[in-house]
């Protein structure tokens, strides 16, 4: 459980640096970009710290059976919580209003959630669903 926990927190931070990076507004539990590098790099080292200097946990088998299974399903739960929460967080926030054309042009992959939260993307219709 521990080792779960300690990747979920240092995906989360991962997750949320590479939003900062890219500005990735609406990705972002902070929406000042500063803020969240500050904030992502200091999960990052404390979850570190926590797991490899805190608990006695230098031991040299740290069950690679186990750490198969746990590392996916912890990166995977960190990208649903981030989704989710981001969401939640920015769902009041003003999104960019954008002309027809460059949503169409612009509003593909990962880069929408500069302009609308994953949840806001989800349920909107690309160009290609008005068939």
């Amino acid at each position: 459980m521990e080792y779960f926990l300690f990747i979920f927190f240092a995906s989360v931070a991962v997750i949320q640096l590479a939003g900062a990076w890219q500005n990735l507004k609406f990705l972002l539990f902070v929406r000042n970009r500063a803020l969240s590098f500050i904030l992502s790099s200091l999960l990052i080292i404390a979850s570190y710290y926590w797991f490899f200097f805190l608990g006695g946990r230098q031991a040299r088998d740290t069950g690679g059976d186990t750490q198969l299974l746990l590392f996916p399903a912890a990166t995977l739960a960190s990208m649903v919580f981030t989704l989710f929460l981001s969401s939640i967080i920015n769902s009041g926030k003003k999104r960019r209003e954008t002309p027809k054309s460059d949503v169409a042009a612009s509003g593909e992959g990962i880069e929408v959630l500069k302009e609308m939260t994953y949840w806001q993307a989800a349920r909107r219709k690309s160009p290609a669903d008005k068939n």
